[in-house]
This record gives C-alpha cells, structure tokens and sequence, in this order.
C-alpha cells in the first residue's frame, strides 16, 4: 500500500478484478480479459510467472509491453521509491514491484479493467493490497502448505480474505465440499456476495480440453457477465475455442503428441494423469 501510494494510487483509476485459487488462475484471468475485449472494454491483465520475459507478467489489450516502455517504467518506479526504504518502510519484493508496475501501466494505458491474478495464498499477497470490485476463487487445493497451512480449510481461510464485504465472489462447485462450505459459511458472515456457478461447459463441446479448462471457462463468463453487459453466446463460444494459455495442457507436437502442462502439486497432477488416460494408456 505504501508503495501504490508512492506511485499515486494507480489502482484507484480503474475497476479492478482478483483472482486467486491454486490451480487455473492464468487461465481464468486471460480468458475473462479476452471475453471483456470481445465486449469492446480496454483490459488489462497481471498474471503469472512467466515464460520466455518479465514483460508477459503485464499486458494490455491483450499485447506486451515494448522494452522502452518497460525501461521507462522501471525508471519511475525507482525515482518514486528511492527513499523507501530510508522511510522506515523496509524494502519491497519483485513481486510487490512488478504489482505496482502493472497498476501504474494500466491507469497510464487507461484500461477499464485490471484483471490481478494473485501470486501467493490471498491475504498478504500484493494483488490485495485494495478492494477489487469482483473477487474470483478457482478450484483450491495443496500448494504452497509450509505458507498457507496444512489442510485445505487452513488454505481456503487464506484465500478467501480476497472477498469483499457488499461485493461478488465468484467459485466453482467443483471445490471439495469442506472448502465451499467453508467459503460460502464465511461470505455469509461477512456480507459478502457468493454465487457458485457450475463446473461443466454448457455450450457445445471442447474437443482436445482437459475438464477443468470448461471449469474455469464458466468462472471466466460468470465473471464477465457480472462486470459487464451479457455476451452473446457465439461470442463466447468462439473466444473459448480459440482461447490458448501456454504450459496448460498446450500442444507442442502432434504426430506423436506431446503436452505441455506445468502441473506442480497434488491436485494438478492428478488432473493431468486423468486427462492424460482419456487420451490413451501409453504415455512417458
């Protein structure tokens, strides 16, 4: 917060989404950004990590930012935060920097809507260092536990601080019972506005997709038909077709096939070793 404020509250110049969960959060948040673009709003998407550069951490209207204007970011940020630390206020975390970066882009670029996907846990990640309008929970599972806890209510308890009092959070019915009860029980005391959408896809099939890519796409229309006007079905359809998000379930060769996918704990895996068996019984 002291670093936003260094920046001159970037975040309060637009409306502002949050995803958190363990598993299908870059998903959900490039496919919401690419369905609010199909509408015709001016987006902005934070997620991460990142593969190849720094630079696809930050995007707008779906493009990466070029080197000059990332340097000339980077020269603001230590102009504004130079004395930070002198301050008393101790140092700041890349990420911390790279989430203030990505607000001062976004109100720079006069986005309508910054899509946050969170990096770590919920409470004390930077991406909730505001209120966001509309708060998003995929699937949560174990990750992270030496942080968030060893059980999964411990780690829902994290997550859920995302949520704001008199605002919408959005989950899945695929979470395990104990979760969404837990976030349902605890949206309920604290004013916030829960609805559990579905998790299978509804319109029309999704050859080639693993079941949890027609998950997310519904958290994904749930989202932006609460942040905006209703897409048309077609619309919708087509952007969930053509939607590509790389190292989830990608295709990198098809004769023979080989998958990419960067499953990296439990409840990954296990999808992945599912979906992989419905394709056939021969992997490496």
């Amino acid at each position: 917060r002291a670093l936003l404020k260094c920046l001159g509250e970037p975040q309060t110049r637009f409306r502002s989404v949050i995803v958190g969960g363990t598993n299908g959060k870059g998903t959900v948040s490039s496919l919401l950004a690419e369905l609010l673009q199909e509408g015709g709003h001016r987006v902005g998407l934070y997620t991460s990590p990142h593969l190849h550069t720094q630079r696809e951490r930050i995007r707008v209207e779906g493009q990466l930012l070029d080197k000059d204007c990332w340097a000339e970011a980077v020269e603001y940020l230590d102009d504004r935060s130079r004395d930070f630390a002198s301050a008393g206020l101790g140092p700041f975390s890349k990420f911390e920097a790279l989430t203030g970066l990505a607000a001062w882009f976004f109100a720079e670029r006069e986005v309508e809507f910054g899509i946050f996907e969170v990096g770590l846990g919920g409470r004390y990640d930077a991406t909730n260092a505001w209120d966001s309008e509309l708060s998003i929970l995929t699937r949560i599972g174990l990750d992270h536990m030496e942080l968030l806890g060893e059980t999964l209510g411990e780690i829902a308890a994290d997550k859920v601080h995302i949520a704001r009092p008199g605002r919408p959070l959005i989950s899945t019915e695929a979470q395990e019972p104990e979760v969404l009860e837990y976030i349902a029980r605890t949206c309920t005391e604290k004013g916030v506005l829960f609805e559990s959408v579905g998790a299978e896809w509804m319109l029309g099939e999704l050859p080639g997709r693993p079941a949890t890519y027609g998950e997310n796409a519904r958290l994904a229309l749930a989202a932006a038909r609460s942040l905006a006007a209703d897409p048309a079905d077609e619309d919708v359809v087509r952007v969930v077709e053509a939607h590509r998000w790389p190292g989830r379930f990608e295709v990198a060769q098809d004769a023979p096939l080989v998958l990419l996918d960067g499953a990296h704990n439990p409840a990954s895996a296990q999808a992945l070793a599912s979906e992989l068996e419905h394709l056939g019984s021969e992997w490496v």
